[in-house]
């Protein structure tokens, strides 16, 4: 939501990509995000280098905007 602005965005964001960086190929990593709309960055799906790559990209995708609908999948279907 648009209230991660600045250095709250920049240290969410360099923490999911040590975290990511350092999970084995037996772990499983998801990633939703709420904003406005409630988006699936990444089902979850099991570790390996070409998940990570990919993964970072879509970390280096997310933009801070919007409200925090946190909501938006309580009772819903994992994508």
């Amino acid at each position: 939501s648009s209230s991660m602005t600045g250095e709250k965005y920049t240290l969410v964001i360099e923490s999911l990509k040590f975290m990511l960086l350092n999970l084995k190929d037996t772990d499983t990593f998801g990633l939703i995000t709420y904003a406005t709309s409630v988006t699936t960055v990444s089902p979850p799906i099991q570790m390996s280098e070409e998940a990570k790559k990919k993964i970072l990209k879509k970390i280096e995708e997310i933009k801070v905007g919007g409200s925090t609908n946190l909501s938006g999948k309580i009772g819903k279907k994992r994508d």
